[in-house]
């Protein structure tokens, strides 16, 4: 895999264990840019890293698609640049994981991805180990 594909989404060609997407890479995780080039990645996209902000946003796009096809109802983007819970704005995320600083809500977004002896990013809030 070459450099400009592990800035990408590399965590997402590696297979969806028990068919969720992969996180990305820890090592990418608030170092690359986004493709808005305004923020760094955080969480893993359909195709590539993204911001929480672009994040969000596919994320509800993807939703509607899946909604008019199916006939079924649309999921809540909890992951997003503010929190669904309570509206703050101080929210983080670290490839797989997503949290509220506020008021602490975590949710789940993606797997593990399968990078054996990588630490966990630094910024981790140390009420979430």
């Amino acid at each position: 895999m070459g450099a400009s594909a592990e800035g990408r989404g590399s965590g997402m060609s590696q297979g969806r264990p028990r068919g969720g997407p992969v996180g990305l890479d820890p090592r990418h995780v608030g170092v690359l840019l986004c493709r808005c080039g305004q923020e760094t990645v955080k969480l893993p996209g359909l195709d590539e890293g993204l911001c929480l902000r672009c994040y969000g946003a596919e994320r509800s796009a993807y939703e509607r698609r899946m909604a008019n096809g199916n006939h079924r109802g649309v999921a809540a983007d909890v992951a997003g640049d503010t929190c669904m819970a309570c509206g703050g704005d101080d929210v983080d995320a670290d490839g797989c994981l997503w949290w509220c600083n506020h008021c602490h809500i975590v949710t789940r977004v993606a797997y593990p991805a399968p990078y054996p002896g990588l630490p966990r990013p630094k910024g981790h809030p140390a009420w979430l180990r």
